[in-house]
């Protein structure tokens, strides 16, 4: 009950204009996805980034947003450690479901 409240409360602090956590979870695990996937890969750090910046920009175009939204949702739920964890938690649930 203590933990529900205060994800109410912080949930009340949050600002307008950043996405929500039922939006947030399945992009982070999508993100983790294409992470753990290029790791695999044998490619030097110029490549790499270069392969995250253009996965990161096809992953933002599903979702419909952009580079500096989900930066400044980030940032936002930094500051929230229970928000973020309750972000990773369904994010790995998310990966899970695509194991399957």
């Amino acid at each position: 009950m203590v933990s529900l409240l205060s994800c109410q409360k912080a949930t009340e602090k949050l600002p307008e204009g950043i996405l929500s956590i039922e939006k947030m979870a399945p992009l982070v695990a999508d993100l983790q996805l294409i992470e753990a996937a290029q790791k695999q890969l044998n490619l030097g750090l110029s490549e790499q980034n270069r392969m995250r910046d253009t996965s990161y920009h096809i992953i933002f175009n599903k979702y419909g947003i952009d580079s500096t939204l989900f930066d400044s949702s980030m940032r936002v739920y930094a500051r929230h450690p229970q928000l973020m964890a309750d972000i990773m938690e369904q994010a790995a649930v998310h990966l899970n479901k695509q194991e399957k």
